[in-house]
């Protein structure tokens, strides 16, 4: 089961550089993030978000990794592969 979790910051700059520090912390196995996005909210009005991940190769790669259990902590088997 997934969690959504959302931080408000007062500008981009500060939520830019939390998302960094949360990828670190992504590669260096200390927590597990599918995705990160920042949103910010134009003059206009409109909402513009701001991910790490292509949404449409995110589909992409998450069927591919429900084809074996294991993929997702990196798989050696060749099942998927």
């Amino acid at each position: 089961m997934s969690d959504l979790i959302a931080v408000a910051y007062p500008d981009r700059e500060t939520a830019e550089k939390v998302r960094g520090e949360l990828a670190r912390l992504t590669r260096e196995h200390v927590i597990e993030i599918a995705d990160a996005v920042v949103a910010t909210r134009e003059p206009n009005g409109r909402v513009k978000l701001h991910q790490t991940v292509n949404p449409t190769g995110a589909g992409a790669a998450g069927g591919a990794a429900r084809a074996c259990p294991r993929a997702a902590r990196r798989c050696s088997c060749s099942c998927a592969r």
